[in-house]
C-alpha cells in the first residue's frame, strides 16, 4: 500500500469518525427533544385537568412559552455542539469559526456525501411517534396506569 493510500484511508477513517460523532449528536438531542415534549404535555394534561375556563387562556400561553424554550435551547444546544465540533476538528490553521464554517458549507454544497440521507421532518416525527407508542404500550403490558391525550397539530 504506497503511502497516499494510507493517507487516503486515514481520511476516510476520520470522516466515519465524525459521521458517528454527528449522528451520536443528532441522536442524543432528538432523544432530549422527546423527554421535553413528553413532560411538557404531561405538565399541560395536569395543568388542565386542574383549571376552571377563566385560567385555560394563561395555560395555554404558559405550554407554548414552554415548548418555545425547549426548541430555543435544542437549536442552541446543537448550534453549541456544531461550533465545538468544527473548532476542535475542522478549523483550519489562522481561519476564525466562521471563515471555517463558510468554507465547510461551501465544500459540502459540492461533495456528495455517501450513506447520508437528507433529513426527512415528517420521517422523524412518525419514528418519534413510533417510538413514543412502543413505549406506551410497554407500559400499559407492564400494568401501568397511561392517560394519553389526542393533540391536533399540523406535520
Amino acid at each position: 500500500m504506497s503511502n497516499l493510500e494510507k493517507i487516503e484511508n486515514k481520511v476516510v477513517e476520520g470522516y466515519k469518525g465524525i459521521e458517528k460523532g454527528v449522528v451520536d449528536g443528532y441522536k442524543k438531542i432528538e432523544d432530549g427533544v422527546i423527554e421535553g415534549y413528553k413532560k411538557i404535555e404531561k405538565g399541560a394534561v395536569e395543568g388542565f385537568k386542574k383549571v376552571d375556563n377563566g385560567n385555560i387562556e394563561k395555560i395555554a400561553n404558559k405550554v407554548t412559552d414552554v415548548y418555545k424554550k425547549v426548541e430555543d435551547t435544542v437549536v442552541s444546544g446543537f448550534e453549541k455542539m456544531s461550533d465545538g465540533f468544527v473548532e476542535k476538528h475542522l478549523l483550519k490553521e489562522g481561519e476564525t469559526l466562521e471563515e471555517a464554517k463558510e468554507r465547510l458549507a461551501k465544500e459540502q454544497s459540492t461533495v456528495a456525501t455517501p450513506n447520508v440521507k437528507p433529513y426527512n421532518h415528517k420521517e422523524a416525527m412518525a419514528k418519534q411517534k413510533e417510538m413514543i407508542n412502543k413505549s406506551i404500550e410497554k407500559s400499559k403490558n407492564a400494568g401501568r396506569k397511561i392517560e394519553t391525550v389526542e393533540v391536533d397539530k399540523e406535520d
